[in-house]
């Protein structure tokens, strides 16, 4: 898309007034910190910032129940969530004059060996418009179609299409770590606002969602190295089954084409996906059978020969599997209470690898309990971790044997204007320790090399419609094999 057609959407949508509420970087933070403590997995949050940025914000608590993907039981969780309710306009009288649709407005800046920048503006669900330092320009503008089921988007997006075989996109069985993911498996189009750094599709494109149709049309391009390329996906819905076609093509490149079914009956559900492309194929297959509230049963098998063509349209997404691969795993959650969980998860082919993990809540003196965590992978990687979230704050403490170490302290009152988050972390052998550690510009994976300390921190800042937080992340080498790095200072500022 053309730099004169992103700089047109940023004046249409400045020509619409509304009140101005900057919170998507507020709910990136807190989704990164559900998955993170285990409160949701991966799936169900890119299901909520799906859902977000299509619809806007919600406007009562118990919305998000009606998020496709967000299973019935962390619903009921998080719509009780004070953070969550925190994005609605909890108070039924307010509902009436509320709107979906509201301005946000942000800055970022981080400083290491040089100065970065960013500005970000747009209204949710409506558009948006990301420009970052050198020129790089993201947005897209959403249309709806007056009392039909009818949306065309103009700009950058992603398709998420059932298991990833055509358009090589994330899926709902990916990782399988929580089998919850399995409930989600289709959000044809979703919009996006990217850094230069995130392969996202720019054009457009149209969704078509009915009660017993969806069909989804892409036109766009990767980047401008890269050839215009098109997308159909289409599904219908036969009683309890879902039926699919997708297919993808660029010029003068080799297309995909695929089918996908997924459905349930009672406790069990299951999607499965095929593909064909030249020289080569690509199968994903997988199912989650409950036993009682408590006790799940997931599977999944993979089957991929040849070189998926998405690689070469720019799609770092496009799966690239092994000949054969396949995963089983069982979770069970203490019953009627939640003070015990544990879950397995097993890899049988290629490389046969395990992992075991087991939680309890101790009640220690005090109104917050703490949750103690082990995790053993193939017998030879054992974590320990011990976490206390409370109203005010949270503590988490985490030990790899043989590996590192990291300890995470955050003040966070639910009344107040300021709010801190400490993070550190050490590397004790050759293998890199990895954590996840706070910035002003939210959460992230950290990487402490070998015989590293890392250090990280965020404050915050609230002061009616404005909102401040720095961030600083440093690193002590001179133990490490890494030459040493100058700290990095992050700055986000927003008016919500």
């Amino acid at each position: 898309m053309s730099q004169l057609l992103r700089w047109g959407m940023l004046g249409f949508g400045w020509m619409v007034v509304v009140p101005l509420r900057g919170q998507t970087d507020d709910l990136h933070a807190w989704l990164a910190d559900c998955v993170e403590s285990g409160r949701l997995d991966a799936g169900e949050a890119e299901a909520i910032r799906s859902h977000i940025a299509t619809t806007g914000w919600p406007l009562a608590p118990e919305e998000i129940g009606t998020i496709p993907g967000v299973t019935a039981s962390s619903a009921a969780t998080l719509a009780r969530d004070p953070t969550w309710r925190s994005f609605c306009a909890a108070d039924p009288i307010a509902r009436a004059a509320a709107t979906r649709h509201t301005l946000e407005v942000r800055t970022d800046l981080r400083w290491a060996d040089s100065l970065w920048s960013s500005v970000r503006a747009g209204r949710s669900g409506a558009w948006a418009l990301r420009r970052d330092q050198g020129g790089h320009l993201s947005g897209h503008l959403l249309l709806r179609a007056p009392r039909r089921p009818l949306h065309l988007l103009l700009g950058d997006h992603t398709l998420r299409w059932a298991q990833g075989a055509v358009t090589g996109s994330v899926g709902a069985f990916d990782g399988l770590r929580e089998p919850t993911a399995a409930f989600r498996t289709t959000v044809p189009v979703v919009a996006a606002c990217a850094s230069p750094s995130t392969p996202v599709r720019s054009g457009l494109a149209a969704l078509y969602d009915g009660r017993r149709w969806r069909a989804a049309l892409s036109c766009a391009t990767p980047a401008a190295t890269y050839p215009l390329r098109g997308a159909l996906l289409v599904s219908q819905t036969f009683r309890a089954v879902r039926i699919g076609l997708a297919c993808e093509a660029a010029p003068s490149r080799a297309g995909v084409v695929g089918v996908h079914a997924e459905g349930g009956g009672g406790s069990t559900v299951w999607a499965a996906e095929a593909a064909i492309y030249p020289q080569g194929r690509l199968v994903h297959a997988a199912i989650l059978s409950s036993r009682g509230r408590e006790f799940d049963v997931f599977g999944r098998i993979t089957h991929a020969v040849g070189t998926h063509p998405g690689r070469a349209w720019g799609d770092v997404r496009a799966p690239v599997r092994g000949p054969f691969e396949a995963v089983v795993g069982v979770r069970w959650l203490h019953p009627g209470k939640n003070t015990g969980r544990m879950w397995f998860y097993a890899r049988l082919v290629p490389d046969p690898q395990f992992e075991f993990e087991w939680r309890r809540t101790l009640a220690f003196p005090g109104p917050t309990p703490w949750e103690v965590r082990l995790t053993l992978r193939n017998a030879e990687s054992l974590r320990c971790e011990l976490r206390r979230d409370g109203p005010v704050g949270v503590c988490r403490l985490r030990w790899d044997v043989g590996t590192g170490a990291s300890g995470m302290w955050g003040w966070r009152p639910q009344e107040g204007p300021w709010s801190l988050d400490v993070w550190l972390g050490r590397a004790f052998g050759e293998s890199p320790f990895y954590g996840f550690e706070p910035g002003a510009h939210g959460w992230s994976t950290a990487v402490v090399s070998a015989s590293e300390v890392r250090l990280s921190a965020r404050i915050g800042y609230r002061h009616g419609p404005w909102r401040l937080a720095a961030g600083l992340q440093t690193v002590d080498a001179t133990h490490g094999t890494r030459l040493p790095a100058p700290p990095r200072i992050e700055v986000r500022l927003a008016w919500k």
